[in-house]
């Protein structure tokens, strides 16, 4: 059975949290887009965001954070609807991303235990989504998995 992410763009609008619908983002698969950031079936990328099928043993961007109590409405309502098929929620921000040292190296484990940086790992298509989050004002991404 395969896991995928279900991932949500938002941004701060006074003390809340809105859903950014826009659909933006390449879907990882050819001209395909999506309304949601980092939306392919990729385990590495998901080892990295949420240590989640981390079978390369990828050092994750940061541990896992749970669902936001302040989530925007519709991703909110988004999440609800997996109840108990959702798991492993986290979120980050865009800052965090953007900061991020993907130039360092780390040991892929499995690919043979062969050094490699988190930029070459985790492929342009993710660091597009970083540049459209940043071009669309999001503040953070909330994400979560179901298998």
């Amino acid at each position: 059975m395969g896991c995928d992410i279900h991932s949500y763009a938002e941004r701060r609008v006074g003390d809340k949290y809105e859903l950014i619908t826009d659909p933006a983002f390449d879907a990882g698969y050819g001209d395909e887009m999506t309304s949601e950031p980092f939306c392919w079936r990729s385990y590495g990328m998901f080892g990295f965001l949420a240590d989640v099928r981390n079978y390369s043993e990828v050092p994750p961007i940061a541990e896992q954070r749970g669902w936001p109590s302040d989530a925007s409405d519709g991703a909110d309502a988004e999440y609800k609807d997996w109840s108990g098929d959702a798991h492993s929620a986290s979120w980050l921000t865009v800052e965090e991303l953007r900061a991020f040292d993907y130039d360092r190296p780390f040991m892929d484990r499995r690919s043979g235990r062969q050094m490699t940086t988190y930029r070459d790992f985790l492929g342009k298509a993710f660091f597009r989504d970083i540049e459209i989050l940043n071009e669309i004002g999001a503040d953070r991404v909330l994400f979560f998995f179901d298998n």
